[in-house]
């Protein structure tokens, strides 16, 4: 006993004590229970034609092998149709009571395994209404050779059906199913279970052997053995029975579990627990018991070991009953394949945290997938969904975005990305807008220099100052000319006379000497008569040039110089005292502003590109966001396809109010200029909330690429307040307006309740009461997500009505997928959700939390646990009633 696991049980047998079986005379008891352990098999129904007589053969052969499990049955022939129905007994029957049943129907044990006797109808239904409680009624191969759809027909199976309630269908192939669905449509019969068997069939048509066990079967999940347990999947078969056909495909082991789950935990020591140590079940778990029997210490503790608390606020439970000799224990397991244990110990201020894996304690922590819940945190979730001030981000949001973390996350850093790249462009831009903010005052001054210029030109003073300065050069080269051969004629003149002067002085007396004045006077008298002839040559050529110099001063061109020189001086009054000397510079200062014109006129160039850039990045900013939004979508549509009353939808980008709130508190301007900011918000958005992605994208590029950052030509309006403009241009002139690109709107999560009875009837969350809200928020956390979902009694604010169509309908629609454990007072949640696992909780003399008569985790079909649901929960009576009436009845 413990949680309910699936089981493959062969609900249709033949023994050797069937007349129909191979030979039957040697084949011993053990040989059949080895073949049918063979089969994988966990349990068979004992189904002999008409007969007991092996029933205790094989269970004193089993003993005490806890492989295989026997449900004592029997295939009877009823009525003159001979019609086979199996009666599957209560295995805690003793072999008399079985066998007086059989008797009691009529049929003796000279004729058992006899397949040409029959029982009487009316007998065999007051036979079953006297054990009522002690069989289950399953009509054999509906749809086959003396199957119950083929020997009687349509209004037999009726009245049949009124005589004697069976609980099951034995089905054979896709047929037999259609056939059991049709009659129920037409009504004859109600819902009900079908189940499979192999009847173990021979080589032979109509003969049973020690082969085929298995061959067809049905998974059956069950907590324990039993005759109740059958019952209760019987009444729930869409989440309790699977049939595998003999003529279907394989079906792989349904107790291999895909998704992760809290597989059991061990809690030592609190203050007001010794010990709990109890498994859970990879479905649906209730943790049920009085008030103050400490079942919320369940969640806390699974809190405290995988930190899922508020290290800054105070957790009662956990500070109030932690010692310092605790020790907690909570193994998680990721679906089938590995398993970890999160130990807590240590003092109650210096807790600490060891994993362990097969392997022993490990540093290479996984990440726990878990999500917990509160009823608080449920109600408040829709109440802080619609207060933008109060919250970062969405609730709803969060929840959703859990099952896409790792996308997510490569799409908020794809985000990131596209964002610096937009902000790096937009300083790239604000550089070459300085630069070229001077394009304009350079091309003025470069037209007033050519203005200059042109006037210049247009006098002729250029034309009369350049032959001017022609004539002036050619007459002042002429002066240098002769100024230079003077001076050279003057400086040559004394040089000589000087070299006369000391050559005469050596010649003296060189001829004081009788001899040399006998023999070289007549030279020496020659060369100085020379020398004095070239003297007086060079002073008469200097005269000549002097006289040269004075005739230029008074010559033709001194006169054509004067005269221009008079032209040339009236033009310049002429030109408004321009400097004419200014002309190259000017022409030289035209030239250098014109190649940095050409450059900044290519930083213009860049400009454009970049404003390119950022209208494509801006482009694939918001595509960015659209990506996240269609991965949520894609959640959403998934809890839609789960769940059967809410129905959600996600609006891309549409939480205008957040996003406004955001834009305004950034700017610090929270409660100013309420209508300037509400004309921003129906610019952007739409009427019902949905964005105008066009215009979102012109705001984008107005923080991004707009120079004046006017706030009023944006809004193209006439006018504006003052102050709320001069807020725009002063961010602008920061620098700091583009950061307003980060706020980008959430998507917005909108949930509809759908009416039960019309399901086009459908409201909207925020139009629902209280009770309505937290059963929908309860249904849209049970239906998303695979990790464990944890849950501390949702029902405080939910009636009945509520839970059973909100809540246990998308308890039922999301157990096989994913763990929930559910601490309740309400006991249609695991009735009518169909708990695999239920801990009920006590409390012991001394006031200790202990499980309630010492059992622990179990299933509805157990005693204990029926009887404690019953016994501890209001209505607890009422809910078992219902979920046979709403199972088995009106489904």
């Amino acid at each position: 006993m413990g949680i309910a696991k699936w089981r493959k049980i062969d609900f249709h047998t033949h023994t050797p004590e069937s007349r129909c079986f191979k030979n039957r005379n040697n084949v011993n008891s053990k040989q059949w229970i080895d073949a049918v352990m063979k089969s994988g098999l966990d349990a068979v129904v004992v189904t002999d034609h008409n007969s007991v007589g092996w029933i205790d053969r094989l269970r004193n052969e089993l003993k005490d092998n806890k492989d295989l499990f026997i449900f004592p049955g029997i295939e009877f022939c009823v009525g003159t149709s001979f019609t086979h129905i199996l009666v599957i007994f209560d295995p805690k029957m003793k072999i008399e009571d079985i066998e007086g049943f059989v008797m009691q129907c009529g049929l003796l044990k000279s004729d058992w395994g006899d397949t040409t006797k029959c029982i009487d109808e009316k007998t065999f239904s007051d036979v079953i209404k006297k054990y009522r409680e002690k069989v289950l009624i399953i009509p054999a191969h509906f749809n086959e050779e003396k199957g119950l759809c083929k020997t009687i027909g349509q209004n037999g199976i009726k009245e049949f059906y009124s005589k004697i309630n069976f609980d099951a269908i034995e089905v054979r192939n896709e047929n037999d199913i259609n056939e059991v669905n049709n009659k129920i449509k037409n009504e004859i019969i109600p819902n009900m279970a079908v189940v499979t068997g192999s009847d173990n069939p021979g080589n032979n048509t109509g003969e049973h052997d020690l082969i085929n066990f298995g061959k067809a079967y049905t998974w059956i999940k069950l907590s324990e053995f039993s005759l109740e347990g059958l019952r209760q999947a019987f009444l729930d078969y869409e989440t309790r029975s699977y049939c595998v056909l003999s003529n279907g495909n394989l079906c792989e082991d349904k107790n291999i579990v895909k998704h992760n789950y809290i597989s059991g935990m061990k809690i030592a020591n609190l203050k007001h627990i010794d010990e709990l140590n109890f498994r859970l079940s990879p479905n649906l778990n209730c943790i049920i018991g009085g008030r103050g029997s400490g079942k919320s210490t369940i969640v806390e503790m699974i809190r405290l070991a995988f930190k899922q608390y508020d290290e800054k606020k105070k957790n009662h439970i956990i500070n109030n009953t932690y010692r310092d000799d605790t020790n907690i224990d909570v193994y998680y397991k990721f679906g089938s394949i590995s398993e970890y244990c999160v130990h807590v110990k240590g003092k109650k201020n210096e807790k600490i945290w060891n994993v362990e894996s097969d392997d022993g304690i490990t540093n290479d922590i996984p990440k726990f997938p878990i999500s917990i819940y509160s009823q608080k945190e449920l109600f408040n979730i829709i109440e802080d969904e619609n207060n933008s001030e109060k919250n970062e981000n969405s609730p709803l949001l969060e929840i959703i975005d859990e099952n896409v973390s790792l996308k997510k996350s490569e799409v908020y850093e794809k985000i990131a990305t596209i964002r610096k790249e937009i902000l790096t462009l937009v300083e790239e831009i604000n550089v070459i807008r300085n630069q070229t903010r001077e394009i304009k005052t350079l091309k003025a001054e470069i037209e007033l220099s050519k203005s200059k210029l042109s006037k210049l030109q247009n006098t002729g003073i250029i034309d009369k100052r350049n032959e001017l300065m022609t004539l002036k050069e050619a007459y002042n080269r002429l002066k240098e000319i002769l100024k230079e051969n003077i001076s050279l004629l003057d400086d040559m003149a004394k040089s000589f006379e000087r070299k006369v002067i000391q050559s005469s002085e050596r010649d003296s007396k060189l001829l004081n000497n009788e001899i040399n004045n006998k023999y070289i006077k007549d030279n020496i008298l020659n060369i100085n008569h020379i020398n004095e002839n070239l003297l007086k040559s060079m002073l008469e050529s200097k005269f000549q040039l002097e006289n040269e110099n004075k005739k230029i001063e008074e010559n033709e061109l001194k006169i054509i110089i004067d005269k221009k020189q008079v032209e040339y001086n009236k033009l310049l009054d002429s030109i408004n005292g321009i400097n004419i000397d200014d002309y190259k510079i000017i022409e030289n200062e035209i030239n250098e502003k014109n190649i940095k014109l050409i450059k900044l006129t290519q930083k213009e160039l860049e400009e454009n590109l970049c404003v390119d850039k950022i209208r494509d990045k801006i482009q694939k900013y918001i595509e960015a966001y659209e990506e996240l939004s269609n991965l949520r979508r894609g959640i959403i549509e998934t809890i839609n396809d789960r769940a059967v009353n809410i129905q959600l939808k996600i609006n891309t980008m549409s939480n205008s109010d957040k996003w406004l709130s955001s834009i305004r508190s950034e700017l610090g301007k929270s409660n100013n200029f309420d209508s300037e900011f509400e004309k921003i918000k129906k610019k952007i958005f739409k009427q019902n909330g949905g964005i105008r992605k066009d215009e979102f994208q012109r705001w984008l590029e107005f923080l991004t690429l707009k120079e004046d950052a006017s706030i009023k030509n944006y809004l193209n309006v006439s006018n504006c307040d003052v102050r709320f403009e001069k807020l725009w241009l002063d961010k602008k002139k920061e620098n700091t307006i583009q950061a307003l690109i980060n706020f980008i709107p959430e998507d917005k999560v909108e949930i509809k309740i759908i009416n039960k009875i019309n399901k086009r009837n459908k409201i909207n969350i925020n139009e629902a009461s209280p009770g309505q809200k937290s059963a929908a928020i309860l249904a849209f956390i049970l239906n998303q997500g695979d990790s464990p979902l944890i849950i501390d009694q949702p029902e405080d604010d939910l009636d009945n009505s509520l839970i059973i169509d909100l809540v246990v309908e998308s308890i039922r629609n999301t157990k096989n997928s994913r763990q929930i454990i559910i601490v309740t007072h309400n006991p249609n949640i695991p009735v009518l959700g169909d708990a695999e696992g239920i801990v009920i909780l006590d409390r012991s003399q001394n006031g200790k939390v202990i499980f309630k008569n010492g059992k622990k985790t179990g299933c509805i079909e157990e005693k204990m646990i029926k009887e404690g649901i019953c016994e501890i929960m209001e209505g607890g009576i009422q809910s078992f009633k219902f979920r046979e009436n709403k199972y088995k009845y009106i489904k």
